[in-house]
Protein backbone atom coordinates (compact mmCIF):
# COMPACT_ATOMS: atom_id res chain seq x y z
CA UNK A 1 0.00 0.00 0.00
CA UNK A 2 1.51 3.51 -1.28
CA UNK A 3 1.79 5.79 1.66
CA UNK A 4 0.36 9.05 0.46
CA UNK A 5 2.07 12.55 2.51
CA UNK A 6 -1.23 14.50 1.98
CA UNK A 7 -5.17 14.51 0.88
CA UNK A 8 -4.35 15.80 -2.60
CA UNK A 9 -1.36 13.65 -3.70
CA UNK A 10 -3.80 10.14 -3.01
CA UNK A 11 -6.45 11.80 -4.82
CA UNK A 12 -4.57 12.94 -7.94
CA UNK A 13 -3.65 9.05 -7.74
CA UNK A 14 -6.74 6.95 -7.48
CA UNK A 15 -9.50 9.35 -8.61
CA UNK A 16 -9.81 8.44 -12.34
CA UNK A 17 -8.62 5.11 -12.08
CA UNK A 18 -11.72 4.22 -9.42
CA UNK A 19 -14.23 6.14 -11.61
CA UNK A 20 -13.21 4.04 -14.39
CA UNK A 21 -13.79 0.82 -12.07
CA UNK A 22 -16.87 2.53 -10.94
CA UNK A 23 -18.54 4.25 -13.74
CA UNK A 24 -17.50 2.27 -16.96
CA UNK A 25 -19.94 -0.15 -18.56
CA UNK A 26 -18.36 -3.31 -17.98
CA UNK A 27 -16.46 -1.80 -14.75
CA UNK A 28 -20.13 -1.00 -13.30
CA UNK A 29 -20.65 -4.82 -13.36
CA UNK A 30 -18.84 -5.61 -10.55
CA UNK A 31 -20.50 -5.87 -6.90
CA UNK A 32 -18.44 -3.17 -5.27
CA UNK A 33 -19.24 -0.87 -8.14
CA UNK A 34 -23.06 -1.19 -9.35
CA UNK A 35 -24.10 0.61 -5.89
CA UNK A 36 -22.47 3.91 -6.86
CA UNK A 37 -24.18 3.65 -10.27
CA UNK A 38 -26.94 3.26 -9.04
CA UNK A 39 -26.53 6.42 -6.54
CA UNK A 40 -25.10 8.63 -9.38
CA UNK A 41 -28.40 7.81 -11.55
CA UNK A 42 -30.59 8.34 -8.96
CA UNK A 43 -29.46 11.37 -7.51
CA UNK A 44 -29.31 12.49 -11.64
CA UNK A 45 -33.37 11.87 -11.41
CA UNK A 46 -33.78 13.95 -8.30
CA UNK A 47 -32.14 16.95 -9.48
CA UNK A 48 -34.38 16.87 -12.66
CA UNK A 49 -37.10 16.09 -11.08
CA UNK A 50 -37.15 18.36 -7.88
CA UNK A 51 -34.98 21.29 -9.54
CA UNK A 52 -36.33 24.11 -12.16
CA UNK A 53 -33.64 24.89 -15.10
CA UNK A 54 -33.16 28.65 -13.98
CA UNK A 55 -31.34 26.96 -10.62
CA UNK A 56 -27.70 27.30 -10.04
CA UNK A 57 -26.22 23.77 -8.93
CA UNK A 58 -22.44 23.70 -6.67
CA UNK A 59 -20.54 19.79 -6.81
CA UNK A 60 -18.27 19.45 -4.17
CA UNK A 61 -15.54 16.57 -5.43
CA UNK A 62 -17.09 16.76 -8.79
CA UNK A 63 -14.38 14.27 -10.00
CA UNK A 64 -13.96 14.38 -13.36
CA UNK A 65 -17.83 15.76 -14.50
CA UNK A 66 -19.90 12.36 -14.51
CA UNK A 67 -22.55 14.12 -12.43
CA UNK A 68 -21.88 17.53 -14.47
CA UNK A 69 -22.40 15.63 -18.14
CA UNK A 70 -26.03 14.44 -17.06
CA UNK A 71 -27.34 17.75 -15.99
CA UNK A 72 -26.74 19.41 -19.56
CA UNK A 73 -29.78 21.75 -19.83
CA UNK A 74 -30.89 20.72 -16.14
CA UNK A 75 -29.71 23.91 -14.41
CA UNK A 76 -29.03 27.54 -15.56
CA UNK A 77 -25.47 26.96 -14.10
CA UNK A 78 -22.97 24.62 -12.43
CA UNK A 79 -19.83 24.81 -10.58
CA UNK A 80 -17.48 22.08 -9.70
CA UNK A 81 -14.88 21.93 -7.82
CA UNK A 82 -12.44 18.74 -6.56
CA UNK A 83 -8.83 18.67 -4.60
CA UNK A 84 -7.59 16.55 -7.54
CA UNK A 85 -6.17 18.94 -10.87
CA UNK A 86 -6.24 15.81 -12.91
CA UNK A 87 -9.78 14.95 -12.41
CA UNK A 88 -10.90 18.73 -12.90
CA UNK A 89 -8.80 18.63 -16.67
CA UNK A 90 -10.79 15.78 -17.58
CA UNK A 91 -14.21 17.48 -16.63
CA UNK A 92 -13.82 20.46 -18.77
CA UNK A 93 -12.64 18.35 -21.47
CA UNK A 94 -15.97 16.11 -20.50
CA UNK A 95 -18.44 18.81 -20.23
CA UNK A 96 -17.03 22.22 -22.10
CA UNK A 97 -19.96 24.18 -22.14
CA UNK A 98 -19.65 27.80 -20.91
CA UNK A 99 -22.17 27.17 -18.05
CA UNK A 100 -19.93 24.62 -16.30
CA UNK A 101 -17.37 25.50 -14.57
CA UNK A 102 -14.34 23.33 -12.90
CA UNK A 103 -12.20 24.14 -10.14
CA UNK A 104 -8.92 22.39 -8.43
CA UNK A 105 -8.93 23.03 -4.63
CA UNK A 106 -9.84 21.41 -1.64
CA UNK A 107 -13.54 22.10 -0.68
CA UNK A 108 -13.02 23.45 2.90
CA UNK A 109 -10.59 26.10 2.49
CA UNK A 110 -11.87 27.44 -1.22
CA UNK A 111 -14.46 29.51 -1.92
CA UNK A 112 -17.68 28.59 -3.61
CA UNK A 113 -20.07 30.15 -5.72
CA UNK A 114 -23.97 31.17 -4.13
CA UNK A 115 -26.08 28.16 -5.48
CA UNK A 116 -29.92 26.78 -5.02
CA UNK A 117 -28.47 23.07 -4.61
CA UNK A 118 -25.25 21.92 -3.31
CA UNK A 119 -24.33 18.38 -4.03
CA UNK A 120 -21.42 15.87 -3.11
CA UNK A 121 -21.66 12.31 -3.53
CA UNK A 122 -18.78 10.36 -1.84
CA UNK A 123 -17.25 13.16 -0.14
CA UNK A 124 -18.92 12.42 3.60
CA UNK A 125 -17.04 9.08 3.44
CA UNK A 126 -13.71 11.29 3.75
CA UNK A 127 -14.35 14.06 5.87
CA UNK A 128 -14.12 13.11 10.01
CA UNK A 129 -17.05 14.98 12.20
CA UNK A 130 -14.87 17.99 12.70
CA UNK A 131 -14.16 18.34 8.79
CA UNK A 132 -17.76 17.22 8.37
CA UNK A 133 -19.02 19.79 10.77
CA UNK A 134 -16.58 22.88 8.76
CA UNK A 135 -18.37 21.71 5.56
CA UNK A 136 -21.80 22.31 6.77
CA UNK A 137 -21.06 25.58 8.42
CA UNK A 138 -19.93 26.45 4.86
CA UNK A 139 -23.38 25.44 2.66
CA UNK A 140 -25.53 28.24 1.92
CA UNK A 141 -27.85 26.76 -0.68
CA UNK A 142 -31.16 26.30 0.47
CA UNK A 143 -31.15 22.63 -0.82
CA UNK A 144 -28.47 19.67 -0.58
CA UNK A 145 -28.10 16.23 -2.06
CA UNK A 146 -25.72 14.18 -0.72
CA UNK A 147 -24.42 10.49 0.39
CA UNK A 148 -23.14 9.15 3.25
CA UNK A 149 -21.99 5.36 3.81
CA UNK A 150 -23.37 3.39 7.07
CA UNK A 151 -22.05 -0.47 7.13
CA UNK A 152 -22.81 -2.69 9.84
CA UNK A 153 -20.33 -5.13 11.63
CA UNK A 154 -20.85 -7.56 9.87
CA UNK A 155 -21.38 -6.13 6.57
CA UNK A 156 -19.11 -6.99 3.95
CA UNK A 157 -18.22 -3.47 2.71
CA UNK A 158 -16.58 -2.71 6.11
CA UNK A 159 -14.23 -5.68 5.97
CA UNK A 160 -13.03 -4.11 2.51
CA UNK A 161 -12.95 -0.76 3.56
CA UNK A 162 -10.56 -2.54 6.48
CA UNK A 163 -8.17 -4.22 3.66
CA UNK A 164 -8.57 -1.18 1.50
CA UNK A 165 -7.76 1.48 3.69
CA UNK A 166 -5.22 3.36 5.89
CA UNK A 167 -5.33 1.09 9.34
CA UNK A 168 -5.45 4.73 10.78
CA UNK A 169 -8.83 5.70 11.23
CA UNK A 170 -8.18 9.53 11.39
CA UNK A 171 -6.14 9.55 8.40
CA UNK A 172 -7.48 11.02 4.92
CA UNK A 173 -6.94 7.87 3.41
CA UNK A 174 -9.08 6.08 5.55
CA UNK A 175 -12.67 5.55 4.39
CA UNK A 176 -15.44 6.67 7.33
CA UNK A 177 -18.70 4.99 7.97
CA UNK A 178 -21.24 7.32 9.94
CA UNK A 179 -24.71 6.02 10.98
CA UNK A 180 -28.07 7.41 10.03
CA UNK A 181 -28.88 8.42 13.39
CA UNK A 182 -25.44 10.87 13.41
CA UNK A 183 -26.50 11.63 9.99
CA UNK A 184 -29.90 13.03 10.19
CA UNK A 185 -29.56 14.95 14.01
CA UNK A 186 -26.06 16.47 11.90
CA UNK A 187 -28.36 18.19 8.99
CA UNK A 188 -30.88 19.19 11.34
CA UNK A 189 -28.34 20.70 13.72
CA UNK A 190 -27.72 23.09 10.48
CA UNK A 191 -31.25 23.75 9.95
CA UNK A 192 -32.17 21.15 7.43
CA UNK A 193 -34.97 19.01 6.97
CA UNK A 194 -34.01 15.72 5.40
CA UNK A 195 -36.11 13.31 3.16
CA UNK A 196 -34.20 10.05 2.87
CA UNK A 197 -33.93 9.20 -0.43
CA UNK A 198 -32.26 6.24 -0.39
CA UNK A 199 -31.67 4.61 3.11
CA UNK A 200 -28.66 1.69 3.20
CA UNK A 201 -29.23 -1.64 3.28
CA UNK A 202 -26.62 -4.78 3.69
CA UNK A 203 -26.72 -5.13 0.36
CA UNK A 204 -26.61 -1.34 -0.23
CA UNK A 205 -24.64 0.24 2.77
CA UNK A 206 -24.72 3.93 1.00
CA UNK A 207 -27.57 6.73 1.87
CA UNK A 208 -28.97 9.48 -0.31
CA UNK A 209 -30.33 12.56 1.31
CA UNK A 210 -32.09 15.09 0.20
CA UNK A 211 -32.43 18.35 2.21
CA UNK A 212 -34.09 21.16 2.71
CA UNK A 213 -33.41 24.79 5.20
CA UNK A 214 -36.39 24.90 6.96
CA UNK A 215 -36.39 28.36 6.44
CA UNK A 216 -36.83 27.75 2.51
CA UNK A 217 -38.96 25.00 3.06
CA UNK A 218 -41.42 27.67 5.12
CA UNK A 219 -40.79 30.45 2.72
CA UNK A 220 -42.10 28.22 -0.08
CA UNK A 221 -44.57 27.09 1.42
CA UNK A 222 -44.13 23.27 1.45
Amino acid sequence: MVDYDSAKEFWEDKILPWEESRYSAIGGLSPLSWTVRRRLFKAVGMVRERMDKDSRILELACGSGHFAGHLRGACSSYFGIDIASKAIEEARVRVPESTFQFAAGDVLESPWPAADLTIFLGLTDWLNPPELNRLFQKITSPEILFSYTEAGTLNPYRLYRKLMDSPEEHRFDHAKMYSSPFILGLISDFGFKADTVVAPTVANPGGLIWAVRASAEQSAGR
